[in-house]
């Protein structure tokens, strides 16, 4: 998760202000949409769910939390108009060593996706970043499932007992008098 975090840092040190839990999301779910798209893979490794404010991640807000528990980024909370609170992430001690953890290419497209969206609203981030969610984070999710691991390795062993049936199946015609 040390790219993830990397990620989330930079992000961070290029807006230089506060921003929302749901922003963070959006800004490193563009950033891995675009590495995709580009270059066959997400920066972060993460596999992304659709919910009703599009493309997220459940591990996003957790290392972000991580990074506050670490003292690097400070966490603050207002009330929002839903009578609950609103949290905003701002970098608090930039760390060389997690952004060294990212390539420069990588640092490129965060800087670029970054600076693109910067001046977005919150809707508009999200409305972006539903117009941008393909099926192959699906696909991706998929392979990293659990589940998904579980098919494979009983079609696999499905596949090597039709082989054997048929092996034998043609020992016998072979031998039938």
């Amino acid at each position: 998760m040390e790219k993830l975090r990397g990620t989330i840092a930079y992000v961070l040190s290029i807006l230089d202000r506060p921003i929302y839990r749901t922003e963070i999301v959006k800004f490193v779910y563009m950033i891995d949409e675009i590495h995709y798209k580009h270059f066959g893979e997400t920066i972060t490794g993460l596999a992304y769910k659709w919910d009703n404010f599009g493309p997220n991640s459940d591990g996003i807000v957790k290392e972000a939390d991580k990074l506050v528990n670490l003292g690097i980024v400070h966490m603050s909370s207002e009330p929002n108009q839903y009578g609950s609170l609103s949290y905003l992430y701002k970098l608090e001690q930039p760390s060389e060593a997690l952004f060294n953890s990212l390539s420069d290419g990588e640092k490129y497209v965060i800087r670029d996706v970054t600076c693109h969206y910067r001046k977005h609203t919150l809707p508009q981030l999200i409305r972006a970043s539903k117009q941008t969610f393909d099926k192959q984070y699906e696909v991706i999710e998929m392979k990293q499932s659990k589940k998904y691991q579980e098919i494979v390795k009983s079609l696999t062993a499905d596949k090597g007992f039709v082989h054997g049936v048929e092996a034998v199946t043609k020992e016998m015609k072979g031998t039938e008098p």
